[in-house]
């Protein structure tokens, strides 16, 4: 796996030929983590403070508080925009949110040390003591601007996935690897923070 790291606004993209319209998309409420609340629509993802009572089945996620999209991707290019929640929460916790793909068979009903590619992930995260996000889960050396609207680009057969500033389509950071299986949206949310799909 190779990850390859842009600072926003440079134009050495990998994306900057692409034209960008964002794919209709849902959550998945059969992958939910209890702790997840999934709005009508199927477009926002809420993190409550009491866990539901939920069917339990092979699909849903126990340990992590992540929803898979009800789409997965094993071919073409691929868009979709999220709105990021404002840090309204008074403790110091150290992880807000994940956004990006993961693999069909990453591990749901176990703790994840590392959530990034070679455990089949390919995210962003917000760490919520600095207001940065960060591109790989144990190294602070991905810290990239703090933006609300988040663009996802995948090129399956090109192996990218790639982060952009939705309101000015500035590069963030792109993940270069080779996917060999299904891959699908991913958002993992946690302490009373609502993402929704843009």
């Amino acid at each position: 796996m190779r990850q390859e790291g842009l600072t926003a606004g440079q134009t050495d993209s990998p994306i900057r030929t692409f034209s960008f319209s964002s794919e209709s998309l849902f959550w998945d409420p059969d992958t939910a983590h209890p702790s997840l609340d999934i709005s009508m629509d199927g477009k926002r993802v809420t993190r409550l403070s009491v866990a539901k009572n939920v069917t339990e089945n092979m699909k849903r996620f126990r340990h992590h508080s992540c929803v898979f999209g009800t789409v997965s991707f094993t071919s073409g290019k691929h868009y979709w925009e999220l709105k990021m929640p404002r840090n309204s929460v008074r403790e110091y916790y150290f992880v807000l949110w994940f956004v990006g793909v993961a693999r069909q068979s990453v591990a749901r009903k176990r703790i994840v040390q590392k959530v990034d590619p070679d455990n089949g992930f390919w995210v962003l995260w917000r760490n919520i003591r600095i207001p940065k996000i960060y591109s790989m889960p144990d190294s602070l050396s991905g810290q990239l601007p703090l933006v609300r609207h988040i663009g996802v680009f995948l090129d399956f057969e090109g192996g990218l996935v790639s982060f952009i500033n939705a309101e000015t389509q500035e590069h963030l950071f792109t993940y270069t690897d080779t996917f060999t299986e299904k891959v699908f949206p991913l958002v993992c949310s946690y302490y009373s923070s609502t993402i929704e799909l843009h």
